[in-house]
C-alpha cells in the first residue's frame, strides 16, 4: 500500500494552476450556503460534532474481561495528541463529525513517516475531495488552495492522491455506492421550506407596520392626501422599535386594527415542526436543540447515547479499524473511543454499577472515586479491591499489586 509522504513527488502527482475548473465540482457537493444560515441545523451538528471531538479514540487490546487499553503501540502514540501539525485532536474529530453531518462523508488524509508507518492524519474538508470508481479501486483527488488544508504544502492546485492515502468514512445511506449522499441533498426539500420559514421571519419583523391596521381619513382624500398619511404613521409607528405604541391623530381619523393572517398565525408551530424535523435528519433530540424536556435530564442523556452518540462513534471506529495501514484484519489491537468519565447513565443507574464493579473486585473504591471526582481514601485503603462478599470479614491492608505492563504492540 502506497501512502503519500513529504517529499514523495514520484508518489503524488500534482499540478499547479491559477484555478480549479468550476466544472470539476459540479454535483460533487451540495449547496449548504442557505442552510448554514438554519439555527437548528446548526445547533444539531454542532451539538454532535463536539460531543464527538470531547472523546478521544484510544488503542486497545483483548476482549470482555481481558480488555485493556495499550499505549505502546505505534497507532497510540499516533493518536495519543495533536494529529498533525495544523490540526488540534478537537478540531481533527469535530471536523470529521461534522463533515458527516452536512456531507455525509468524512476525508481523512494519511501521511507516512520515514518508517513507512502512518505518522499524521489530517481531516480534510469534504468539498476539496473528488471520489471516483475505476474498477475495485476507488480513487481520489484532493484540491487545495482557497483556505483548505494542503497536507503536501505545494500550493494552489489538485493532488492525484495514491491508493491508500486517503481514509474514508462513509456515512448513512446509498448502501453499494462510493459516495453516501448528503443529508442536505437527501432532505432537500425539508430544508429549502425551513430557510424559507427563514426569510418569512426576516420579512415578518422588516415589515414593522405591516397592513396591521387601517386609517380612515375624513372626506374625499386624493391619493396625495393618502400617501402623506401613510408616510406619517410609517415614520412614527413603524418598524419593531415602535411596536406598542399609542397611536394619535387628529382631524377626525380613525384607526381600525387587523388581526394576524392565518399565514403568520401558523407561523409559529410551522417553525416548531420544522425544528423537529431538523433534529430528525441528524439523529440528535429535538429537546437538546429547543431545551424544550419532555422527560428527565438522565432519560434525554440515555437517548443521546443510545441513538444519537453511540452510532456515531461505532461508525468512525470501525472505517479505523478496516483501515489496512492503521489497523486491518489479523491486528492485535483495535481502535475504540475511551468514553470512561464521559457516556454515563441516569445516576441510579451509574450508582449501581460503580457499587457492583468494586464488590466484585473488578474496581477498587479508589477506582470508582476517581471517577467521581474524589480523592483516593488514605493509606492505600482505596487500592484493595474487594475479594470477600459484603458482610464478610474485611480485607487485610496490604501492598498493592502493580498494573500490567500495557506496552503491547500492535
Amino acid at each position: 500500500m502506497i501512502l503519500a509522504t513529504r517529499s514523495g513527488d514520484r508518489e503524488v502527482r500534482s499540478f499547479q494552476s491559477g484555478g480549479v475548473d468550476s466544472a470539476w465540482w459540479v454535483g460533487g457537493a451540495p449547496n449548504t450556503g442557505s442552510v448554514y444560515g438554519i439555527p437548528a441545523v446548526t445547533a444539531c451538528v454542532q451539538f454532535a460534532s463536539s460531543a464527538v471531538a470531547v472523546l478521544r479514540m484510544r488503542v486497545w487490546t483483548g476482549d470482555g474481561s481481558t480488555l485493556r487499553r495499550v499505549s505502546g503501540a505505534w497507532q497510540a502514540r499516533l493518536l495519543a495528541g495533536a494529529p498533525n501539525d495544523a490540526q488540534t485532536d478537537f478540531g481533527f474529530w469535530e471536523t470529521i463529525e461534522e463533515s458527516l453531518c452536512y456531507r455525509g462523508n468524512s476525508y481523512v488524509w494519511k501521511m507516512a513517516g520515514p518508517d513507512g508507518r502512518v505518522s499524521q492524519l489530517y481531516a480534510l474538508h469534504p468539498d476539496q475531495v473528488s471520489a471516483t470508481l475505476v474498477g475495485r479501486e476507488p480513487r481520489y483527488t484532493v484540491r487545495v488552495g482557497d483556505g483548505f488544508l494542503d497536507p503536501i504544502g505545494k500550493g494552489r492546485g489538485s493532488y492525484e492522491v495514491p491508493q491508500g492515502s486517503i481514509l474514508h468514512i462513509r456515512g448513512f445511506g446509498d448502501g453499494g455506492y462510493l459516495v453516501a449522499p448528503s443529508p442536505i441533498t437527501r432532505h432537500r426539500q425539508m430544508f429549502d421550506a425551513a430557510g424559507a420559514q427563514i426569510d418569512y421571519e426576516a420579512s415578518f419583523y422588516r415589515r414593522g407596520a405591516r397592513p396591521s391596521m387601517v386609517v380612515t381619513l375624513p372626506g374625499q382624500a386624493d391619493a396625495l392626501q393618502r400617501a402623506a398619511a401613510r408616510a406619517q404613521v410609517q415614520e412614527v409607528y413603524g418598524g419593531p422599535q415602535n411596536a406598542g405604541k399609542a397611536i394619535v391623530l387628529g382631524s377626525g381619523e380613525t384607526v381600525t386594527p387587523i388581526s394576524l393572517t392565518q399565514d403568520d398565525a401558523q407561523y409559529i408551530e410551522a417553525r416548531k415542526l420544522s425544528i423537529a424535523e431538523i433534529a430528525r435528519v441528524f439523529s440528535v433530540p429535538v429537546s437538546l436543540v429547543t431545551g424544550e424536556q419532555s422527560r428527565t435530564p438522565e432519560q434525554e442523556r440515555e437517548r443521546w447515547l443510545s441513538f444519537g452518540l453511540r452510532p456515531r462513534l461505532a461508525r468512525i471506529e470501525a472505517a479505523f479499524r478496516a483501515d489496512p495501514s492503521l489497523f486491518g484484519r489479523g491486528a492485535r489491537v483495535f481502535p475504540r473511543f475511551d468514553t470512561n468519565g464521559e457516556v454515563h447513565g441516569d445516576v441510579a443507574t451509574e450508582t449501581a454499577r460503580l457499587v457492583t464493579l468494586v464488590q466484585v473486585g473488578v474496581m477498587t473504591p479508589d477506582d470508582a472515586r476517581a471517577e467521581l471526582g474524589l480523592d483516593p481514601l488514605p493509606n492505600g485503603q482505596g487500592q484493595i479491591p474487594q475479594l470477600t462478599p459484603v458482610g464478610g470479614s474485611p480485607n487485610k491492608i496490604g501492598p498493592v499489586a502493580g498494573k500490567p505492563d500495557d506496552q503491547a504492540a500492535a
